[in-house]
């Protein structure tokens, strides 16, 4: 800059401002009369900075004139004495550093001491602006430091962090501080803790104790130490993570957190790894050794309650038949002691013989027994069983109660006793619809109500037959309808040829309903409910309505029974004697006495023959069933039994009391089988030549009910099918009751060779009927090929239950497989027989013949008394014309 002015001021006049500023300005070789370079006045304040004068010129020799104050600004650090104008040259660099120990914070400072001496944590070299803090890990506590070797390291167990600070921490409890001048302390290691401050060793460091780890550095108390959790253990000690924490093995627990070892558990519990507590062993398990990691499940098929040290017991499904069995023998051989539930039983666990639980509805004949007997119906609703057999269902108390007597009323409903409760406990009572006591009526009543109706029925009767012998009756207007159209249906009957059929099916009827009864068939419920309904209500025993069970001893019951159908017989008989004893009093010409008599009995002979053919199969088989026990098992071995009738449950059989009944059986069996297939065969004889020769006689039309509908050689015919209902009906029942099977072996056998028998005899006048027969016979056949079937397979399982032997050896896995199967077949048997019967007598009725108007057959020529020809045709024109006249 090279300016020159006339007046003051050679570069710069700054009057009357506020301020003014110069800085980084040479002003070199400028000149003015005064104040070479600035001429400053009446300004507020001024300052010069960073700027040089060199080689100005004035006349009064000053560069800078100023009437203003004026502030020479040195850099930081620095300062200068210098202030106002200014003489001569001056040079920026000339302000001065600031000493040691001191520092200069503010421009413009003029004297040496700058802004003061360096403040404490730090130094101040010189030209220091700013004092500059001690480095980490040092400190300074007093005041004018002059360089960075005045700052004192901090002592062991103490530290600083920050610069400048003008003393040292302490460290803190969980670090420590081994060396001189540190920043920060050491934290005190993993696994372990140190309490104590200012530490200047790593010795204060405690591990953590067994049980417990510590994961983080720079803990100061054993609060940080953590606790291995429940279930686990450590036995190290200052762990420095949970890894050491090992889960308990099997068997053993750490039943709280911090342990150093796993304790084992006690027998009768266990634990899987890892568990803070031992849990008892379920039910049907047991430990018998401490520190078990399972339970070993029990030997099938014992079983245990929770927390066993054995299996002393039987498991559910199974009973111990044993219950003095010595418990370590159970646990050996289980299979010897427990066995499976019988059928219908519910056994929960430990079940002995004697606690089964019987549902309700069945019964058992002593608490020694594994059989359960389903209690019947006997003429009651669906749940009349169950009224009467309450079962276990009256507590526990007499659930477990040891009842020894065979046939106890333990299982029996409140009023009820006798096998299966089908006994009134109430003296002079009875059993009513299978579920109620009521008082027996008087003997003489009932024998006299009995009476009465038999003679009411036979009356009856009477009237019926001697108002449809009426002929005149018939043109009345009342009567007269009901008498032709019975003389239609008589037509009718007569020309299907209905009474053969009739008593087919009535024999087929009379085998069935005793399936049941004579051979103890089991069939399944479902399948036989329809037939037992309709026998019930076809089938009725007078003598059990008048005179029943526990009112009257069976011995009165079984004379009734037997005799009643005798008086009835008898009756009749007497009836039709006395009506011919009447008529020959009456008549003008009396005959011999004797054959009056003889032909009152023939006249009633055919009723007597239906009555007989009725009631010989049921009386029968009532009387032989006299023999007819039902065996129920009263011990654990199935061995031994009891038996009590099944007509009387009241009456124990091979008793003394029994053996009585059948002594009185054996007669009535003279009587009754014996007697009518006697009285049958002496009938048959004597019609041979009248049949053969076709001459009937008195006898041969009275007896007409026996040979009708059989061809001539065959007219003996039914003598053999009422021994065959004889037996199927009543003998069999000699056959022992525990070999049931037997009977039907027998039945199957007779069924077999009756029908071959009937195939190739075909007896029957009529081919519709010996089909009917045979087809029934089939059936019957199925029949029982089916209820032995069943009965086998039921028997089968009674033995071993739930095993499965029963499917194995038969092949059906249950009775629905049997019956099914069997219904098909007698289904398929029938309409296969029916079609043939249709076929053949459709092809019968295209051959030429000559057949009666009124039954559609052939006509029997029968030839009376003094009659040689059934037809006489003369050669005479006249002659022959009247008789052909008379035969049409």
């Amino acid at each position: 800059m090279d300016c020159s002015a006339e007046r003051i001021g050679g570069v710069v006049r700054a009057v009357t401002s506020e301020s003014l500023s110069v800085a980084g300005v040479a002003f070199i070789n400028n000149s003015a009369p005064s104040g070479s370079v600035l001429y400053l006045d009446e300004l507020d304040r001024s300052s010069i900075s960073d700027t040089s004068f060199a080689g100005n010129i004035a006349g009064n020799g000053i560069a800078i004139q100023t009437g203003s104050p004026i502030d020479w600004d040195c850099r930081l650090g620095r300062w200068m004495p210098r202030q106002g104008a200014l003489e001569g040259d001056f040079s920026a660099p000339e302000c001065r550093l600031c000493p040691a120990g001191y520092y200069g914070a503010a421009r413009g400072l003029i004297e040496p001491s700058c802004s003061g001496q360096c403040i404490r944590g730090h130094f101040c070299e010189e030209g220091t602006a700013d004092p500059e803090p001690c480095p980490i890990g040092t400190h300074m506590p007093a005041l004018g430091a002059a360089s960075n070797e005045s700052c004192i390291p901090c002592a062991p167990g103490q530290y600083q962090p920050l610069t400048g600070q003008s003393d040292c921490l302490t460290c803190p409890a969980g670090s420590f501080s081994p060396d001189i001048g540190l920043a920060a302390c050491d934290p005190c290691p993993r696994g372990g803790y140190c309490e104590d401050a200012g530490a200047a060793t790593r010795m204060v460091w405690e591990p953590c104790l067994a049980g417990s780890f510590n994961p983080a550095n720079g803990s100061n108390s054993s609060a940080a130490c953590e606790l291995c959790p429940a279930g686990t253990a450590s036995a190290t000690r200052g762990a420095e993570s949970s890894e050491t924490c090992s889960p308990c093995r099997p068997g053993t627990v750490a039943a709280t957190a911090g342990r150093a070892e796993c304790a084992s558990c006690e027998p009768g519990t266990f634990s899987v790894a890892g568990s803070d507590s031992c849990s008892e062993c379920a039910a049907g398990t047991y430990a018998a050794n401490p520190g078990q990691g399972e339970c070993v499940p029990c030997p099938h098929p014992l079983s245990s309650v929770n927390g066993s040290t054995t299996c002393s017991f039987c498991m559910a499904n199974f009973y111990l038949r044993n219950t003095s069995a010595d418990p370590g023998d159970m646990f050996t051989s289980p299979t010897e002691f427990c066995k499976p539930c019988p059928p219908d039983a519910d056994c929960p666990d430990n079940t002995t013989l004697s606690s089964l639980v019987l549902p309700r509805g069945f019964w058992r004949a002593s608490p020694s027994s594994a059989v359960l007997t389903e209690c019947r119906l006997f003429g009651g609703k669906a749940k009349a069983g169950k009224t009467r057999c309450a079962g276990s269902e009256t507590g526990a108390s007499r659930r477990r109660r040891m009842v020894v007597e065979a046939g106890s009323d333990a299982y029996c409903a409140s009023g009820f006793t006798g096998p299966e409760c089908q006994l009134c406990n109430a003296s002079n009572h009875y059993l009513v619809d299978g579920e109620e006591c009521k008082e027996c009526a008087d003997r003489a009543a009932s024998a006299g109500r009995l009476t009465g109706i038999a003679l009411g029925i036979i009356v009856a009767c009477g009237l019926l037959a001697w108002a449809y012998r009426m002929q005149s009756w018939r043109k009345r207007r009342f009567i007269g309808p009901p008498l032709r159209l019975t003389d239609r249906l008589s037509a009718w009957c007569v020309a299907i040829g209905l009474q053969a059929k009739l008593k087919i099916l009535l024999g087929f009827y009379q085998v069935c309903i005793v399936l049941s009864t004579t051979y103890s068939a089991r069939l399944p419920e479902k399948y036989t409910g329809w037939s037992d309904r309709v026998q019930e209500a076809v089938s009725v025993d007078v003598t059990a309505l008048f005179l029943p069970v526990q009112c009257v001893s069976f011995s009165l019951r079984l004379i009734a029974y037997a005799l009643s159908p005798v008086g009835l017989i008898a009756l009749l008989l007497l009836l039709g004697v006395g009506i011919r004893v009447n008529r020959w009093r009456a008549a003008s010409e009396r005959p011999r006495l004797g054959d009056a008599v003889r032909r009152g009995i023939l006249d009633l002979t055919p009723p007597g023959l239906v009555l007989t053919f009725c009631f010989v199969p049921s009386v029968s088989a009532f009387v032989f069933r006299a023999w007819s026990c039902k065996a129920y098992v009263v011990d654990a071995d199935s061995t031994t039994y009891i038996e009590y009738m099944r007509q009387d449950a009241s009456v124990q059989c091979h008793t003394k009391e029994h053996d009585s009944i059948t002594k009185l059986a054996i007669f009535l069996i003279v009587l009754w089988p014996l007697g009518s297939l006697v009285l049958f065969t002496s009938l048959l004889v004597p019609c041979y030549k009248a049949l053969h020769t076709r001459t009937p006689t008195d006898l041969s039309r009275a007896t007409a009910f026996l040979h009708r509908e059989y061809e001539t050689r065959w007219y003996w015919w039914e003598a053999v099918d009422l021994l065959r209902k004889i037996v199927l009906t009543g003998v069999v029942v000699l056959i022992p009751e525990e070999r049931y099977f037997l009977r039907l072996v027998v039945a199957t056998l007779i069924c077999s060779c009756y029908a071959v028998g009937l195939a190739v005899a075909t007896p029957y006048k009529r081919y519709e009927d010996d089909i009917l027969a045979v087809a029934t016979n089939l059936v019957l056949l199925l029949v029982f090929l089916g209820a032995s079937w069943t009965t086998l397979f039921d028997a089968i399982e009674e033995q071993s239950p739930g095993q499965g032997k029963a499917e194995a050896i038969l092949g059906w896995p249950d009775t629905d497989a049997i019956v099914i199967p069997m219904t098909v077949l007698v289904s398929a048997a029938l309409a296969i027989f029916l079609a043939g019967a249709v076929v053949a007598a459709r092809r019968l009725a295209r051959i030429p013949t000559i057949r009666l108007v009124s039954t559609k057959q052939q006509p029997e020529l029968t030839l009376g008394k003094g009659q040689t020809w059934h037809l006489f045709n003369s050669h005479i024109w006249s002659d022959s014309a009247v008789a052909l006249t008379a035969l049409c």
